[in-house]
């Protein structure tokens, strides 16, 4: 179990399925943003919180990211706000 599945499990009242959703879809964007060379590593590597932002909206910047997220009823942007927050409460 990652530390933010964890922290998702004890902050916050989401169902499992919910926890494994956020978890899937933020392991996702890691992934793409590798792939594009937008990160080196992963976002748990990322170091401070703004630069997360920054990384955010750029990665909703992309029309293509954008729509996914709008198809998926916006669980892209809410797994990644969801880890945004994790890494302001771990600070």
């Amino acid at each position: 179990m990652t530390t933010f599945e964890q922290w998702l499990k004890t902050s916050t009242t989401l169902s499992d399925k919910s926890v494994r959703s956020y978890v899937g879809v933020v392991r996702k964007i890691s992934g793409q943003l590798r792939e594009t060379d937008a990160i080196d590593s992963t976002l748990d590597a990322i170091e401070t919180v703004s630069e997360l932002g920054k990384i955010k909206d750029a990665f909703f910047g992309i029309p293509k990211n954008r729509e996914a997220d709008q198809r998926g009823r916006n669980m892209y942007s809410a797994g990644f706000n969801k880890f945004i927050t994790y890494r302001k409460d771990a600070r």
